[in-house]
């Protein structure tokens, strides 16, 4: 596909200092957008990370080229445990990325990715497509809109620097792994935790399946190597848990961070 400016080619072999200059001037994402984290190391997570997405062997990558220069790019897949477990054909758009020097010729760029992308999901037979992009990224917003996509939801990432915050558990609290056996009181705790979600937010989802999806998730995250749990235990009972996995970006911005998975009281001790 080819417009007036670029050129949006699928599968270009590409090398790490070919996706750093996307992100030369960039100031969204986790770590751009926080004051407190150094510029060029936030930048460079932002690099680093986008080049892993482009190259596993999953993606489905389409480039926006100008000459012989990147200046885009949407990457995505089919996911299988989603076309699984809905039982229709479902693919993500995991990033899409592009430059320019006005935001109309950025939201040119990305309206001509996403056309390439709707055609191989046409021709694979895709059923339901969803897209995460940055709320204040208006030509990514604008583009989307354009080409049909719907609004669902607003995702807000909180964070907590440790550094300078210090706490402790009200008397007769503790932190514990868990326990054998303990998996499923620990989903039960997470009933109607996430009725504000997406799949809860579109009505073409069903509720019962979508209460399914999450027991899974939260089970699935429970279990999971990758990440690690942490019981809240008064008396030998559990009164919640937190998953969590902790991320060395030390080289980048001299700093570890906590990533949180979810965070759930049960019970008697909601709002405690």
């Amino acid at each position: 596909m080819t417009t007036s400016s670029h050129t949006v080619e699928r599968g270009l072999a590409i090398s790490q200092d070919d996706v750093r200059p996307l992100f030369a001037d960039y100031e969204l994402g986790r770590y751009c957008a926080d004051w407190s984290m150094p510029k060029e190391g936030a930048r460079a997570i932002e690099a680093e990370a986008a080049f892993a997405l482009l190259q596993r062997p999953s993606a489905v990558t389409f480039y926006a080229t100008r000459g012989s220069r990147i200046v885009g790019f949407l990457t995505g897949q089919k996911s299988a445990w989603d076309t699984d477990f809905w039982g229709i054909p479902y693919a993500s758009v995991d990033q899409l990325h592009a430059i320019g020097e006005t935001e109309a010729e950025r939201e040119e760029i990305h309206v001509s990715l996403l056309e390439a992308f709707d055609g191989w999901l046409a021709t694979e037979g895709m059923r339901f497509a969803n897209a995460r992009v940055h709320i204040l990224d208006l030509a990514q917003v604008h583009a989307l809109e354009r080409r049909g996509y719907r609004y669902i939801e607003t995702t807000l990432t909180n964070c907590l620097d440790v550094r300078k915050e210090r706490f402790s558990l009200p008397e007769g609290y503790v932190i514990r792994a868990p326990k054998e056996g303990e998996t499923a009181l620990l989903v039960g705790m997470t009933k109607d935790a996430f009725v504000t979600h997406r799949f809860y937010a579109d009505p073409g989802f069903p509720r019962k399946k979508v209460d399914e999806m999450y027991e899974r998730w939260v089970e699935s995250s429970l279990t999971s190597p990758a990440w690690t749990t942490i019981v809240l235990d008064k008396d030998g009972d559990a009164k919640g848990f937190f998953i969590y996995k902790i991320e060395d970006l030390r080289e980048h911005i001299g700093l570890r961070i906590t990533k949180w998975r979810m965070g759930v009281l049960g019970g008697d001790d909601h709002a405690k």
